[in-house]
């Protein structure tokens, strides 16, 4: 409902609070609610003032979006290692003193978590999420005075942008626009080692996850770098921890165009992907994060279903693979060369 986020005392200023935590992947497919709710309150010849919380290691990904106003991290992943430690509880008064510091016409939880539902309850003003049939967790419900029935089948972005239609009283169309700010020049080690490439073309190939039934095999990655040296393309393995950088040197272990990227934050490896050729990779948030930006895209699929979790409204963008169906060298190798910009 529209009413539920008029401010109080104004009939120009719309105030919400989004709560999308969680995971990287999570966080991006619930981008263009931000987009959407811009474009619905600019037509309607209001002022959004839109905040948003989130895990504090995805801080910088929300603020690369124009429509966000403050963004309130939290570091729920943290404080439940020590939920009782003076620096938890300090944290947490902070924390909860900012999000209630104004009053919101809507409190919407994207997340459907009892941990996102409970992060709701100390923001002031009406809060709204999933019913009880579509949310991940039934008992986040008990948060929310209004609920809204969206599919839960829909690939994640449609039933964010859903759910959040449906608070306000829009319907979504078209395809998602994520509407993001080019990432920041990041300068120093980053520029130095991408300027090793000259003008020549490179893939960014995204090895790295933290489910182990995403991975694509080692065998199956290093025959694709053979592929790559045979045709002389340039390739960059990024790593997150010490145990991808391990597994990326050996992956590249006697290859001259296969390269180990330098540590890099999230900005990054967000603007090292926005100037590939071509970027490829397992189900992971960089993947989809490329997404948003629009880089020419190849999905590697072994365990989660394309059709719910790949961009389809991308013009350059293919998905190989399955559930349980982990693609050979060759057919991942066969959509690379269709998908990348290598002329």
């Amino acid at each position: 409902m529209e009413d539920l986020c008029r401010l109080p005392g104004s009939q120009h200023i719309m105030r919400i609070l989004i709560i999308k935590t969680t995971s990287m992947g999570d966080v991006v497919h619930a981008l263009p609610v931000a987009t959407d709710l811009a474009r619905h309150f600019r037509q309607k010849g209001a002022e959004l003032e839109l905040d948003w919380v989130v895990e504090d290691t995805y801080a910088d990904l929300i603020q690369w979006h124009p429509a966000v106003g403050r963004t309130l991290p939290v570091a729920v992943r943290r404080w439940r290692n020590a939920p009782f430690s003076a620096a938890t509880r300090s944290e947490w008064k902070i924390w909860r003193d900012s999000v209630r510091g104004r009053r919101y016409g809507l409190v919407l939880d994207l997340q459907g978590l009892i941990k996102s539902a409970l992060l709701s309850t100390q923001a002031i003003g009406p809060r709204a999420g999933f019913d009880r049939a579509s949310v991940r967790e039934p008992l986040a419900t008990w948060a929310y005075g209004k609920t809204y029935a969206v599919d839960p089948k829909l690939p994640p972005v449609e039933r964010v942008r859903k759910l959040a239609g449906a608070a306000v009283g829009y319907h979504p169309v078209g395809n998602p626009v994520f509407g993001l700010r080019a990432p920041p020049d990041p300068g120093g080690e980053v520029c130095a080692f991408a300027g090793r490439f000259g003008e020549h073309a490179f893939a960014v190939l995204l090895h790295g996850t933290a489910r182990e039934e995403k991975r694509w095999p080692d065998r199956s990655w290093r025959a694709l770098l053979e592929l790559f040296e045979a045709a002389r393309r340039f390739s960059i393995l990024p790593w997150g921890n010490p145990a991808e950088q391990a597994r990326a040197r050996a992956l590249t272990e006697g290859l001259r165009y296969a390269q180990v990227a330098p540590a890099m934050t999230m900005a990054e490896v967000t603007w090292l992907m926005s100037r590939a050729n071509l970027v490829a990779g397992v189900d992971t948030g960089l993947l989809h994060l490329a997404a948003a930006y629009g880089a020419p895209l190849v999905g590697i699929f072994t365990a989660t279903d394309p059709r719910v979790y790949f961009p389809d409204w991308l013009v350059r963008a293919e998905a190989v693979g399955g559930v349980a169906k982990p693609p050979t060298p060759d057919q991942v190798r066969s959509v690379i060369d269709r998908i990348g910009r290598w002329h």
